[in-house]
């Protein structure tokens, strides 16, 4: 799997100097960009600016920086962003338990947009890392349930093609339906 840390995409804020509590994470939550991507096709380099401009406006909406723990681009390139270390800003809370899924959930979003197919490459790159994620010692479960932006918010996302591999759970079994 290949992961760009926040420097190698030369993030603006330091993702890795920063730590939340920790709490242990039970659910991963796809998402999308939202419009098309125009340029998602075009390799590292253009992901890279991508990237770069979901951190200034994230930034610009006061957040701490790119909502997402990681970064899936159709190039198959992972980009480490909030990572473990800090909570997301990315959702509600889905199960009623008060804890937002902000600080339970994992988030993972793609650079895809509305209509737009994930690649094979980005599709494998989600299931390195979803193997990784569920392997480290802050995953509650040894299988995280997948679930949609959609299935906690009200809203469109992650978008018709990658949510119909969310409730596929991209081939496998799926905890979270």
């Amino acid at each position: 799997m290949n992961v760009l840390s926040p420097s190698q995409w030369q993030a603006q804020i330091g993702y890795d100097s920063w730590s939340d509590r920790p709490v242990l994470k039970d659910k991963i939550v796809v998402h999308y960009n939202g419009p098309e991507l125009d340029d998602a096709d075009d390799g590292i380099t253009a992901e890279k600016e991508i990237l770069r401009s979901w951190e200034v406006y994230h930034l610009a909406k006061r957040w701490r920086g790119v909502a997402y723990g990681w970064v899936i681009g159709m190039s198959g390139t992972v980009y480490r962003c909030r990572g473990w270390n800090l909570y997301g800003a990315h959702t509600g809370d889905l199960d009623g338990d008060g804890i937002n899924e902000n600080n339970e959930a994992i988030p993972v979003a793609f650079m895809i947009g509305d209509h737009q197919e994930p690649s094979q490459a980005s599709i494998s790159a989600f299931r390195e890392l979803r193997a990784y994620l569920e392997n480290d010692t802050r995953s509650t479960y040894s299988v995280l349930p997948l679930y949609g932006h959609r299935d906690i918010t009200s809203t469109v996302c992650p978008g018709e093609p990658l949510y119909a591999l969310v409730r596929d759970n991209f081939g496998g079994f799926n905890m979270g339906y």
